[in-house]
């Protein structure tokens, strides 16, 4: 544009009256400080600038650093209009610890100064074990968060996934999250929240909290928080909406706790549509794996990851254990450890054969029998053509390494021999 034109722009536009609705939109391409600057203008660019719904949602990474000031500063001017609340601990130096609490806790100081009523809080990677060695430090911190959680009445989600709280610090969280938030309250996310190595089933504390909410329909937590107790409250706390569980077993977890099946089948009495996600995160010994599996769990997805240094993963057994006690719930299952020498023979065919709503397997393998495979793409390229009622897979993932060049060969013919349109099929050798 040269400066004739512009100079005829600028006198057919009247940018003191610029209509509200263009004023929004110019607003919704700029940046916070961008922001700032325009609504100094005047009045009438000013009362645009204070319009909620351009502050509804926020993303904030907090590291100890200056870079705290951009979130300290939008949550004292425009806090309360912020209704999603996501933050990240960036923090990889414990020099920055102080810091970083005294930003965090200033943060929450100003959104409960200015009354926000948030109904999703994210805040990931917070570590407080790793960061925060002074006891004293987190007591502060915990102690601002408690404050501004108590006066929240609208929360619908609440994720502080890899906390590593201290048990007495994630209670009194919990327990100020459900205070007034206890009906609203959909999703949980706690996977992580204690450190790895607390046994936070035995805790009266832990279940007490959690019963407080009504409404929930998605949780997420550690096996170590996992008890009889807390799956039966729970239950009947939440009966008929309670839809989706995740549980996340660590290695170093005090996974010892047995849950019975009768806890299983009653839960699902109180709630027929609970489904429930598991991964083990470097649990892969056949005897802990099978006990964990109870058969009466309604196990729809399973992952199994991690290294297995020792060699004790034991895949063809496990499949076997999927295929015989979760057939009609299991939906997609994820096998990825490393270094495993153990053979995957007729485990694999029983799975697909007795999994009727298996749509997605994904595994990575030591060695794949040649002639167990030709049977599993035989029966899933069968039941395609046939339109067979039984859902056929929708992904078939195998990885296989560390073999001789003439079994890749032999694979790769299976595999082309058996392909067929509607069914997608990765292999990686």
């Amino acid at each position: 544009m040269d400066c004739q034109t512009e100079k005829q722009v600028n006198k057919s536009v009247d940018w003191d009256t610029l209509p509200f609705t263009a004023l929004f939109k110019i607003y919704c391409l700029l940046d916070d400080q961008s922001r700032c600057q325009a609504g100094s203008v005047n009045s009438h660019w000013h009362t645009a600038y204070k319009t909620p719904q351009l502050w509804r949602k926020r993303h904030f990474k907090f590291d100890g650093t200056s870079c705290d000031d951009q979130a300290l500063n939008y949550a004292k001017s425009v806090g309360r209009f912020m209704r999603t609340c996501t933050a990240t601990n960036t923090m990889h130096c414990e020099r920055y610890a102080r810091r970083f609490q005294r930003s965090l806790t200033t943060y929450f100081n100003h959104l409960f100064k200015q009354d926000t009523q948030l109904q999703n809080f994210t805040f990931t990677e917070l570590k407080l074990d790793r960061y925060f060695k002074d006891i004293a430090t987190q007591a502060k911190l915990t102690k601002s968060m408690v404050r501004f959680f108590k006066t929240q009445h609208s929360l619908i989600s609440f994720d502080m996934s890899s906390s590593w709280m201290s048990e007495s610090h994630g209670y009194s969280v919990l327990d100020a999250v459900a205070k007034r938030s206890n009906k609203t309250m959909r999703n949980v996310n706690l996977e992580d929240f204690f450190g790895s190595h607390m046994a936070i089933y035995r805790s009266a504390d832990f279940i007490r909290a959690m019963v407080r909410f009504t409404n929930l329909e998605e949780v997420k937590m550690n096996y170590n928080c996992v008890s009889n107790d807390l799956l039966l409250a729970m239950g009947v706390s939440n009966a008929n909406c309670w839809k989706t569980l995740y549980i996340k077993c660590r290695k170093d977890e005090p996974y010892t706790q047995v849950i019975r099946a009768s806890t299983w089948i009653v839960l699902q009495q109180y709630c027929p549509q609970l489904s429930v996600t598991m991964c083990l995160d470097g649990v892969y010994n056949y005897d802990t794996v099978k006990r964990i599996l109870n058969p009466a769990i309604p196990l729809k997805h399973l992952e199994i990851t991690g290294s297995n240094p020792e060699d004790t993963f034991k895949p063809d057994d496990t499949l076997r254990h999927l295929a015989t006690s979760f057939g009609n719930t299991l939906k997609s299952v994820l096998i990825e450890v490393q270094a495993s020498s153990f053979p995957v023979e007729r485990g694999l065919l029983n799975l697909v054969s007795d999994c009727k709503q298996l749509l997605r397997l994904e595994i990575k393998a030591g060695i794949v029998n040649l002639s167990v495979m030709e049977e599993v793409m035989a029966m899933v390229k069968d039941r395609l053509q046939r339109r067979d009622p039984q859902r056929p897979l929708e992904l078939f993932k195998l990885t296989v390494d560390n073999m001789p060049l003439t079994y890749y060969q032999e694979m790769a013919a299976i595999f082309r021999r058996h392909s067929c349109t509607g069914f997608q099929l990765q292999y990686r050798f």
